[in-house]
């Protein structure tokens, strides 16, 4: 079975975490702080925070912006956008989006919406200060990283991402104000002085504990260099199915990176089950975010992700050979 994805992991990668713990220091550190500043200077920010997870992170952004009013996320948002959201407390809408673009179809002038960057495929978040750009790393719009135009940008370390620690989530920024209240949020609210050699053990509200170790840290930095080869690979996989399946693929502006290359097809349920007797995983879009939590809503545009749309095999090791398998049995499919 060739499956849709999986991660992969080198001998450098797993020496990094032996070392880590051979060292005895595992919980947040010095290989912490190197790895926010490498991550920063990756996508071009002044200030990085890392914590727990993505969903932690945009929970973080939004614990430090407070923006005082209600939020308005696309159907296509994934769960952790919405569970952030309530955790801060912030009342949120859920709107339809642009026909086959992962954002807002419309936007109500007094709410800041939380703007979501699906799959690489950019929304300007004109209207917001905070950048959900979980999958987006690597991915570049008019030649800046997405995640890098609002006040904050939120990214995902998870297993399904381009680089992986397991779980874990990086907030960027380039305002130290907000940057400080981020790194005391996620550490009880501890009031940092940036020039003394120990710790303080003073703490002022807000704050809770979302803090990263050193063995994540260790295994993203050894992910984080082979950054390049990934976003190459990725790329490669992409220019294969676009140039085999042609208007199928949803297409990318350049230097967009796509999270997983997107089929677009009629009787998307039954490409994927043909597929998968051929030994080739494909993903159903998801269904969106409110049928998920329970209830039912129509989103005209939005629905149409989960009815026609499916991700691509891409992992890290596979081949273009088998990518190509792939594309070409698909075409007999459709």
């Amino acid at each position: 079975m060739i499956e849709q994805y999986h991660p992969v992991f080198s001998e450098a990668d797993q020496k990094a975490v032996s070392d880590v713990i051979a060292s005895g220091w595992i919980n947040e550190g010095k290989l912490t702080q190197k790895f926010e500043q490498r991550f920063a200077e990756t996508v071009g920010s002044r200030y990085a925070v890392a914590c727990a997870n993505g969903t932690l992170a945009i929970y973080m952004a939004l614990s430090v912006i407070d923006p005082q009013q209600s939020l308005a996320l696309p159907a296509t948002s994934a769960i952790g956008d919405v569970r952030a959201t309530q955790m801060a407390g912030i009342d949120f809408s859920v709107e339809d989006t642009l026909p086959y673009q992962p954002t807002l179809e419309a936007f109500n002038p007094r709410s800041t919406p939380l703007n979501v960057s699906v799959n690489g495929y950019f929304d300007p978040p004109e209207h917001g200060s905070i950048e959900d750009a979980c999958q987006s790393l690597g991915s570049k719009h008019v030649g800046k990283q997405i995640g890098t135009f609002a006040k904050i940008g939120c990214f995902s370390l998870a297993p399904s991402k381009i680089i992986t620690c397991g779980q874990g989530g990086v907030c960027v920024t380039d305002d130290k104000v907000l940057y400080e209240a981020m790194a005391a949020f996620k550490d009880h609210g501890r009031v940092r002085d940036y020039n003394a050699k120990t710790q303080s053990n003073r703490y002022a509200p807000p704050g809770t504990n979302l803090k990263f170790d050193d063995i994540k840290a260790a295994l993203a930095l050894s992910q984080l260099s082979r950054l390049d080869e990934r976003i190459q690979h990725k790329q490669e996989t992409y220019g294969v199915y676009k140039e085999i399946l042609g208007e199928n693929i949803m297409s990318m502006e350049k230097n967009e990176l796509p999270w997983y290359p997107m089929l677009r097809a009629p009787r998307i349920e039954k490409v994927v089950s043909m597929m998968a007797k051929r030994g080739i995983q494909l993903k159903q879009f998801p269904e969106m975010v409110t049928t998920q939590m329970g209830g039912r809503q129509a989103y005209g545009n939005a629905d149409a992700f989960h009815e026609y749309c499916a991700y691509l095999p891409c992992s890290p090791d596979l081949s273009i050979d088998d990518a190509t398998g792939v594309a070409l049995e698909l075409k007999t499919v459709l």
